[in-house]
Parts: structure tokens; C-alpha cells; sequence
């Protein structure tokens, strides 16, 4: 999603083609209001189709959606968790939370559309099959399967984490996010790390971020299309070994600022007022020098 700095910068430059005798003051003010405008427009057609935090129990979607997990052998740690009172504990492989095939369209509209996926996760080992966080499709056909989760030993890529549509996939390996942090020491076994997971369908553009920074992007061929009987959403499917915290899923590509949200306070950031202040502000100052003129 665009920056409201990004916004102003196209606007001005509009702008100034428009009306080149404009005052820069003017102009300042009037792009500074659309700029308003389009984010408020924007961030209002962000919907949070689920949150799973895990603090009361490992079902719940706390959004107030429908979005309701089935709990297959998962436990809750409330011992080792990063936001509130409880993690979702998949130590020992083959433990899933899942959402029904029937409920999975209805509560989570992600094929064919913009979405992102954002949680807290740690491993307890890598294995040699790629762990994932989350599961939506099926196999087998590019663009069918949603898989999401960490490249298996023996990959290209192993350790790091990965954005998947089947056949059609981002890989990112540690090295490319250790220049990304700047740390050298990027290492998803016994450390909890944040996640984001971005894809925009109207750019096909696949992001992954961690602990808030972006860690790498691609282009996307085919883009997550479902499968005509589309499958079960999981959590924690392939084997995966480890914790799960503050699950967040929503129906666009949230902005830096919303993501370095979630990953500092575990909340995105609501600009829509801030925004609208600032563009009544900007609308007062023009009335006020149109009428200043005038008298």
C-alpha cells in the first residue's frame, strides 16, 4: 500500500503541472489534502479478516470473525510466548489447527486477491521437509496451493523463509536476510522472529518481511488462483516443529508503518483520523486564504 508521503509527492507534482501559477504554499496545502483523502480512502478498505492470538485459547478468532480453529493435538504454552498470555505450541510435528473447507472461503477470501499474513514464529529444528506456518489450496497445480513457512535443509534456501503458490514461489535464504537486518546472526531455530507475508494481485508482487524490514521480493507468474474445491486452511502443516504467536491475517498489502506495528506493539497503527485532521486543516487554510483574499 502507498505512503501518504508518496501520495503527496505524486500529488504536488500533478499539481504543478495544472496550475504552474499556483503559490507552492498552495500547492503544499492542497496536495497535502488529497493526499489525505486517498489514504484515508485507502487504510478504510483494509479489513482484518482474522487474528488468532492464542491468549485465551488456541481456537478463537479474536477479530470477532468467523474464522474458528479445529485443534488437532496443538498444546498452549503460556510459559514462552512474545505478546499476551499464550503461544501455540506444535512442538513434535504432525499438530495442526485447521479451518474447516467450508468456512475457509467464507472467513478467508485470499485466492485471487491481496493479502497479508503476518505472525511470531520459532523453530525447534528445521527438519528435512519444509515446515510451514500456513496451508490453503491444493498442490499440484501452479498457483493452487498457499504454503507458507521455512525452506528445508538440503534447499537453496534452507533456514530461510519462504512465500509459496506452488511452483510459483519467493525464496529467501538466510544470508539475503542477515544483509537485510544487518546482523549476520538470522537464525529461526530457537528464536522468535516476526514475519510478514505480503501479495499484491493487482502487481502480482510477493514481499516477505522480517521483524519489520523487507527481506525480499519477486513477481509472481501465475499469483495464489485456490483450487476449484479449495482445501482446509492450516496452521502449523508439513511438520512443522515449534511456536506460534499473534496470527494476523488481512485483505490488503499493509503499509510499512502498519507492519512495523505489529511487529513493535502488536497493532496497526490507525492514520484515518490523523489523516483527516490534516486534510480539514489544509481545506481550513485554503477557505481562510480565499476569504482573506477576498476582503
Amino acid at each position: 500500500m502507498t505512503s501518504i508521503f508518496s501520495r503527496f509527492y505524486f500529488n504536488f507534482n500533478i499539481l504543478l503541472r495544472l496550475f504552474p501559477r499556483l503559490s507552492m504554499k498552495r500547492l503544499t496545502i492542497l496536495a497535502t489534502f488529497i493526499a489525505c483523502a486517498m489514504t484515508t480512502i485507502a487504510y478504510s478498505q483494509t479489513v482484518l479478516l482474522a487474528h488468532w492470538s492464542f491468549d485465551t485459547d488456541l481456537v478463537t478468532d479474536d477479530s470477532g470473525n468467523v474464522a474458528n480453529l479445529t485443534n488437532n493435538s496443538v498444546t498452549r504454552s503460556t510459559s514462552d510466548t512474545i505478546f499476551g498470555a499464550g503461544s501455540a505450541d506444535f512442538s513434535g510435528g504432525s499438530r495442526t489447527l485447521t479451518l474447516a473447507a467450508g468456512a475457509t472461503e467464507d472467513a478467508l477470501p485470499l485466492e485471487n486477491n491481496s493479502f497479508t499474513l503476518s505472525y511470531w514464529a520459532k523453530l525447534n529444528n528445521l527438519g528435512g521437509v519444509a515446515p510451514q506456518i500456513f496451508g490453503m489450496g491444493q498442490g499440484g497445480t501452479t498457483g493452487g496451493l498457499l504454503h507458507i513457512g521455512f525452506r528445508n535443509t538440503g534447499h537453496s534456501a534452507a533456514g530461510g523463509p519462504f512465500l509459496g503458490f506452488w511452483a510459483d514461489d519467493l525464496n529467501v535464504s538466510t544470508a539475503a536476510v542477515d544483509t537485510a537486518l544487518g546482523s549476520g546472526t538470522f537464525n529461526a531455530v530457537d528464536n522468535w522472529y516476526h514475519y510478514t507475508m505480503t501479495y499484491d494481485s493487482s502487481t502480482k508482487e510477493q514481499a516477505i518481511y522480517v521483524n519489520g524490514t523487507l527481506v525480499g521480493t519477486r513477481t509472481a507468474t501465475t499469483g495464489f488462483t485456490g483450487s476449484a474445491s479449495l482445501d482446509a486452511f492450516v496452521l502449523g502443516s508439513n511438520a512443522f516443529d515449534g511456536l506460534l504467536d499473534e496470527v494476523w491475517v488481512y485483505n490488503n498489502v499493509l503499509t510499512q508503518g502498519q507492519i512495523t506495528g505489529l511487529y513493535t506493539a502488536n497493532a496497526v497503527p490507525e492514520p484515518s483520523a490523523y489523516a483527516l485532521m490534516m486534510g480539514f486543516v489544509a481545506l481550513g487554510y485554503l477557505q481562510f486564504a480565499r476569504r482573506k483574499r477576498a476582503s
